[in-house]
């Protein structure tokens, strides 16, 4: 028997709605809930600050408790967003510990887990889902010079359903130095803001200026934070070429000696960290045919007569 693509869809719809019949009278059952549960508490752990999301379906007379949740590396609550939802007719929290569902029925289920002090602080949110911080765009302008200004920006969003409260981002500025094959990173400048009170889709962009002291790879790290925002960090890399410190002056010209049949002529400098500064700003400064360079002088080199640099 040959099935018209019509009646091919017909049938697709039908084993759609029994399936989703089948479902609603043969709920998974309590035990079920509480793996799938014991599941996504896992899943929060291993991506911490993170939100995500399940869907449940809830047995009449379930209770939940967070010790049945608890281990030695997290303490479990629960929170719900919604008077709908926990009014009582459906859920009835006890307290942030302790719940007990009255009837069944489906609904999404979020999950975070953020790290406080010793332990992960993971809670399960039922109604709405809460206020939930991302960091996104971390870009810098143009290259980055050791000594000169640079500017980084990015932007931090509110994409849940509740309004972000009381939150802050921590920029965070790390030198790379290579250990053996491990990479070590030292942390070099810090930065602290508030996060403005943010409504769900709504976004903060922040602009930050800063300098770095020395040519070299470097890391760029962005946190935001709330007590019920979550945790998102976003990292950038880049490397800091060569700049001038600003305090790197000329002081005028030193001695000329003969050395090796060479007339060899000091340019002096002050408040350079490196040689390629002092000889950079006298490159600026229009001295030509440099040959060797130090902190504290450059040198220039010329052919004497008969013998003498005078």
């Amino acid at each position: 028997m040959e099935f018209s693509p019509f009646r091919i869809i017909v049938v697709a719809i039908i084993v759609i709605a029994l399936i989703y019949l089948i479902f609603q009278f043969f709920p998974q059952s309590n035990e079920e809930t509480l793996k799938e549960i014991g599941k996504a508490l896992d899943f929060a752990e291993l991506n911490e600050g993170k939100l995500h999301s399940v869907n449940l379906n809830l047995g009449k007379d379930l209770a939940l408790n967070g010790d049945i949740f608890d281990s030695r590396t997290r303490s479990v609550r629960f929170e719900c967003g919604s008077a709908e939802t926990c009014g009582g007719e459906k859920i009835s929290f006890i307290d942030s510990r302790r719940l007990l569902v009255k009837e069944f029925f489906p609904l999404e289920a979020f999950f975070r887990c953020v790290r406080k002090e010793t332990i992960n602080d993971c809670v399960v949110y039922f109604g709405e889902s809460p206020a939930n911080l991302e960091v996104s765009g971390l870009s810098i302008d143009g290259n980055v010079k050791a000594f000169e200004q640079a500017q980084a920006t990015f932007k931090i969003e509110n994409t849940g359903s509740l309004n972000s409260l009381g939150s802050y981002y921590a920029i965070k500025v790390y030198s790379v130095k290579k250990e053996g094959l491990e990479e070590l990173r030292i942390l070099k400048l810090e930065q602290r803001g508030v996060v403005n009170e943010l409504a769900p889709a709504e976004s903060q962009t922040v602009a930050w200026q800063f300098s770095v002291q020395s040519p070299g790879k470097y890391v760029l790290q962005v946190t935001a934070e709330g007590e019920d925002s979550g945790k998102s960090v976003s990292e950038l890399e880049f490397t800091a070429v060569e700049g001038v410190n600003p305090s790197c002056v000329t002081t005028g010209e030193g001695k000329t000696f003969l050395e090796n049949d060479v007339c060899k002529t000091e340019h002096l400098c002050e408040g350079c960290n490196f040689g390629f500064e002092c000889k950079q700003v006298w490159e600026a400064g229009g001295l030509p045919g440099i040959t060797d360079f130090y902190p504290d002088k450059v040198f220039t080199e010329r052919e004497p007569l008969e013998g003498a640099c005078t």
